[in-house]
């Protein structure tokens, strides 16, 4: 295995060492200097890499990184685990608005300091998932930005329920953004309709039961779908000249992220076939591309959701 593919979770709290004590035993003396020599070495590496490629602290009250892996390579996915308005009714619950001003700082911040060029969304399908595809090519390099103002504006602006605006669509708004579909259509739609069917089959705890079970099973699938997709397009994006380097931003609801680490874990996406439903499904089994392509992968979370601990939890996520 690579030593790339080593997660860095970021952890509050230290580790005690081992008691043992090594540099006493035998030999000591020999090991002390292989040791010395060992960690000279990684200095050295260490220095070697270009400026650019040093990470960029995120400013905290924007949100946290919670998982990075492969840091130091040039092609970097940034995931932004998100909270979106209501899949049916587009309604927000109390807490959207700031975490939606948050990712908005966070992407701008991206932007700016490592020079994101394309944009990911998840479910980008404003009227149907069945329209056509949107790509829109970006207009000359990132600028300093024009600001949408204070995180105060920001959540007004998210809050108000006459007309839908989203993080995703303020950044490509504001900023020449690259805009590219990553979602698969078909999967998207069923996913909408089993979400339907949850809410119309409420009270019928064995209907409920099945649905939720063919529904768990394209959710995993749908998630797999799309990461699988981003090297092709960034890949693609790259090579026709459209942006500068092989970075993206990828936002996607914050239930799908534990499911991301799983995958990042694993090397590979697995996803295994329901149980009890009429439908024969069948397991989804794929490497993960984007560890066969030596992409760097950091996974952000807003402020709001890593201060809400019954939500982390709820979503498969410690806090520390």
């Amino acid at each position: 295995m690579s030593d790339h593919w080593v997660l860095d979770f970021y952890l509050q709290g230290v580790h005690s060492p081992s008691k043992s004590h090594f540099f006493y035993r035998p030999g000591s003396h020999l090991l002390l200097s292989l040791v010395i020599c060992f960690f000279l070495l990684v200095l050295l590496e260490s220095a070697s890499h270009p400026a650019e490629l040093e990470s960029c602290p995120l400013p905290g009250d924007y949100g946290e990184v919670v998982c990075r892996y492969n840091e130091k390579s040039p092609n970097q996915i940034y995931i932004i685990g998100m909270r979106h308005r209501d899949t049916l009714t587009r309604s927000n619950e109390s807490l959207t608005p700031r975490i939606q001003a948050e990712v908005y700082k966070i992407g701008e911040w991206l932007i700016q300091n490592q020079g994101v060029e394309l944009l990911l969304p998840e479910g980008f399908f404003v009227t149907s998932p069945k329209k056509a595809e949107e790509k829109t090519v970006r207009s000359g390099s990132p600028p300093a930005g024009p600001r949408a103002g204070n995180m105060e504006s920001l959540e007004q602006r998210f809050s108000d329920g006459r007309k839908f605006v989203n993080a995703e669509m303020l950044l490509k708004e504001n900023f020449p953004l690259l805009l590219r579909q990553v979602e698969d259509r078909d999967l998207y739609q069923t996913v909408y309709d089993n979400i339907q069917l949850l809410v119309e089959t409420e009270g019928n705890m064995e209907k409920s039961f099945l649905i939720r079970s063919e529904l768990d099973y394209h959710q995993k699938k749908r998630v797999g779908t799309m990461l699988q997709r981003i090297p092709e397009i960034v890949d693609e994006e790259f090579r026709v000249g459209h942006i500068d380097n092989k970075k993206a931003l990828f936002t996607i609801g914050l239930s799908h992220i534990s499911d991301i680490i799983h995958y990042l874990e694993e090397r590979k996406i697995t996803v295994h076939s329901p149980l009890f439903t009429a439908a024969n499904y069948e397991d989804y089994v794929d490497e993960l591309t984007l560890a066969k392509e030596d992409f760097g992968i950091s996974i952000i979370v807003p402020r709001t959701l890593i201060n809400d601990h019954e939500a982390m939890e709820r979503n498969k996520l410690r806090v520390y």
